[in-house]
């Protein structure tokens, strides 16, 4: 791993077989937030990641000064989106942005980096859950290992020291509901529709449900909102699934 006080910002590439003109999330956040023209200008370019940066302290600030000033600009709040970030991280790498504010930047891939981005779908698991990239090296730095089922329940075994069982009563959208996360409540029973997409959050599901005629409950996960017909739960039924949020009408 680079040490982080070398000088420059050192990035690692995302999912590597869709380019970002042909990415759903991507291409249109640069292209609605810096125009057609740069948008075409990074049409054939690999996308980068920004869940996972590592960098010396002089770098990264003005790299996050750049990002923040960017994002600041009175226009950008008309493009604004959840997601939104990764866009700019691109534009201000890809286009030359933060060369030229004095940040050198150096680029890994999912091949032989020592970032793994688990969307990528290249890098191994292996039995006892580590993981490996094209090069058989163990990789130090896992990101979005909530894409493997069993290396999540893993890390979770390992690391998670609170209770992550917890049940509350609703707020704002989610008003009248139960919600208790890290469970799925409603397995294999009243299956009513799948809505949203990986972007959707908790309160998404809770306002699908609320529009959604004969919706009493639904399990929240990374790809949506799973809308169930009952709300009759009791712990009998609640399945462990790390991740996952339940909700049910009170």
């Amino acid at each position: 791993m680079v040490p982080p006080e070398s000088p420059g910002l050192y990035v690692f590439n995302g999912v590597e077989h869709i380019i970002i003109g042909d990415d759903g999330w991507n291409g249109p956040w640069i292209k609605d937030c810096f125009g057609e023209g740069v948008f075409q200008n990074l049409f054939k370019e690999k996308i980068i990641c920004s869940g996972v940066s590592i960098g010396a302290i002089d770098d990264m600030v003005l790299y996050l000064n750049l990002m923040s000033s960017t994002m600041l600009e009175p226009d950008f709040a008309l493009c604004e989106r959840n997601g939104v970030d990764q866009g700019v991280h691109n534009v201000l790498i890809q286009t030359g942005r933060l060369k030229t504010a004095g940040v050198s930047v150096f680029r890994h891939d999912q091949s032989s980096g020592e970032v793994a981005n688990m969307q990528a779908g290249i890098m191994s698991v292996t039995a006892n859950f580590l993981v490996r990239n094209k090069n058989n090296a163990v990789v130090p730095v896992v990101h979005q290992y909530d894409r493997y089922e069993k290396l999540m329940n893993d890390m979770f075994r390992r690391y998670v020291y609170w209770d992550m069982n917890t049940e509350k009563a609703g707020e704002g959208a989610c008003g009248g509901y139960t919600i208790k996360e890290n469970v799925e409540a409603f397995k294999g029973r009243c299956d009513l529709d799948h809505v949203g997409d990986e972007g959707e959050g908790v309160e998404g599901c809770c306002t699908r449900c609320k529009n959604k005629a004969g919706c009493k409950g639904f399990t929240h996960l990374r790809k949506g909102c799973w809308l169930k017909s009952c709300n009759d739960v009791d712990e009998t039924m609640l399945l462990a699934v790390p991740g996952a949020t339940g909700g049910w009408m009170i």
